[in-house]
């Protein structure tokens, strides 16, 4: 068979299958909710100082339920791992951990951080609450703290500033 002919069915197939997957779930009288798969900037409000200190989040939300964290905190630590769940509608929660270290580089404990998440109405934006536990080297609980934070998908149309929530 032509080449040609079969890399137009390709794409014709391809087509169909895009345009399709939208239009099932709303003949199914259920349009498509917003999840959270996603880049997402969050500004976290970090209750462990005195005062509160601001700091910025920038989580990967993976389908099928993984999660990559990173943060401007000032510690030394690797990037967050875990895991997310949809537990209603538009409620999820989100379970990582992370090493922290004290320098150079000496292993100084884990943290467990677990977020309960409500997604608002157009799935753009989200608050929280952060359940955040601290463990030493032997794992000891040392610490628990709560901290609020808001978080807004970044999409490649926004700017860096839309991103973090200082401009429209």
């Amino acid at each position: 068979m032509n080449p040609l002919l079969i890399n137009k069915r390709l794409r014709i197939a391809l087509a169909a299958c895009i345009i399709a997957s939208p239009l099932a779930a709303i003949a199914d009288g259920n349009p498509a909710e917003p999840g959270m798969e996603g880049i997402w900037v969050t500004r976290l409000t970090s209750t462990a100082t005195s005062p509160p200190t601001t700091n910025y989040s920038v989580a990967t939300f993976l389908p099928g339920g993984q999660i990559i964290e990173d943060n401007s905190q000032n510690i030394l630590r690797t990037d967050a791992q875990g895991e997310w769940h949809k537990i209603g509608p538009s409620h999820y929660v989100r379970s990582m951990f992370f090493i922290t270290f004290n320098p150079p580089r000496t292993f100084n404990g884990i943290t467990h951080v677990v977020n309960d998440i409500q997604l608002n109405h157009a799935g753009d934006e989200y608050d929280a609450l952060g359940y955040v536990s601290v463990y030493d080297v032997n794992g000891n609980l040392t610490a628990t703290r709560v901290s609020p934070s808001h978080g807004r998908r970044c999409t490649v149309a926004m700017t860096i500033p839309q991103c973090m929530g200082v401009e429209p």
